[in-house]
């Protein structure tokens, strides 16, 4: 009885909707959704910023108490691993687990993803606060906010880069033109020589002799570090650069595991 009840309900509110919707064709006008019609909603309604037209999503008012703290946490950086963001708000244990749970159903405020670099134990997550998430806060988003993928790889240069100026390199760039070639990440040495750093997230084997080529020769640098996520992309790597590089150029290439730069 009660769900023929709402079934008569449902179908009451689709043919007032699609009589609103006829009676706006006939006059001409873009027909508008009946939003009087429709369910309430779990969300806030979007308000449209002052000026213009674009909606604005806010976090739920019933959201985790510490999910929020959470979340301007993981705002200060392009991406954060979700341990360096629970130790600066002292979350752990059962407490952090309940924050991740309730970040699970915003990704469209933050992103939560694992960390596939072949580690033998449980993999590192990192979080990331998206576009939407910055205006909920009411911060400026960065312009380096990015879709995921692009911001894993954003991820790992600033990983890198922040490796390499703990181990005593002078000058790190990321993401930076060299001769008119765009590399990783590139550091100078103590003695006044550049070093480059790939990031391969990804078993593209041709691009990734172009880039080591023109690194070495186009660039000059003086030597140049692919990080891999895994093992057998190691073995892959170390296989299509031996077959395809000179031995003076080979002598100048390495091959690191990105996990060494956590």
């Amino acid at each position: 009885m009660k769900a023929a009840i709402i079934h008569i309900r449902a179908l009451r509110i689709l043919r007032e909707a699609g009589y609103a919707e006829q009676q706006a064709h006939t006059a001409g006008q873009q027909p508008r959704p009946n939003t009087a019609l429709l369910p309430a909603l779990p969300w806030p309604a979007p308000r449209v910023a002052e000026g213009g037209t674009a909606n604005v999503e806010h976090l739920p008012e019933d959201l985790l108490p510490d999910a929020r703290p959470f979340i301007k946490e993981g705002a200060m950086d392009d991406c954060s691993l979700v341990s360096e963001v629970a130790e600066r708000c002292k979350f752990s244990g059962k407490r952090l687990d309940r924050v991740l749970r309730a970040l699970i159903p915003l990704s469209r405020f933050v992103e939560l993803r694992v960390l596939h670099i072949g580690l033998r134990s449980r993999p590192p997550k990192w979080v990331r606060v998206t576009e939407t998430g910055f205006i909920a806060l009411g911060l400026t988003p960065p312009e380096s906010t990015r879709p995921g993928a692009q911001c894993l790889h954003r991820f790992w240069l600033e990983r890198v880069a922040r490796k390499l100026r703990k181990l005593g390199y002078v000058k790190v760039l990321i993401d930076t033109a060299v001769a008119g070639k765009r590399v990783d990440v590139v550091a100078l040495t103590a003695d006044g020589q550049w070093d480059g750093f790939e990031v391969e997230l990804q078993d593209a084997q041709k691009d990734l002799v172009h880039n080591v080529t023109e690194d070495l020769t186009a660039c000059n640098l003086a030597r140049v570090t692919v990080l891999v996520t895994t093992r057998s992309q190691a073995k892959k790597a170390a296989r299509t650069l031996k077959e395809q590089l000179t031995k003076d150029l080979l002598a100048r290439v390495g091959i690191e595991p990105l996990g060494k730069y956590l």
